[in-house]
């Protein structure tokens, strides 16, 4: 559901005057989304572009502690996760 919401929203900026072509963000992340959020059973913060990477920052919950902001970065050829790090 919530992939299917930011994708939605992609395609609204898009096609909204002086859209700037987010969904080719939607486009080339979208199994990388999946892919991180099957993994970590995070939610979804954002999702950049950046080179020949998406860059997904997921929040992951605990049991009794605190949610953990995570950025994992996914090779758009791969699909499979680069890095997971905190966030600067």
């Amino acid at each position: 559901m919530l992939r299917e919401s930011f994708i939605l929203s992609l395609l609204l900026a898009a096609a909204s005057p002086g859209g700037t072509g987010a969904t080719t963000v939607g486009d080339v992340c979208a199994d990388a989304v999946d892919s991180a959020l099957s993994q970590t059973n995070g939610q979804l913060l954002s999702v950049r572009l950046h080179e020949d990477q998406c860059r997904l920052t997921v929040l992951i919950r605990q049991p009794g502690e605190r949610p953990t902001r995570k950025v994992i970065e996914i090779q758009i050829r791969e699909l499979e996760p680069v890095e997971a790090r905190p966030p600067r």
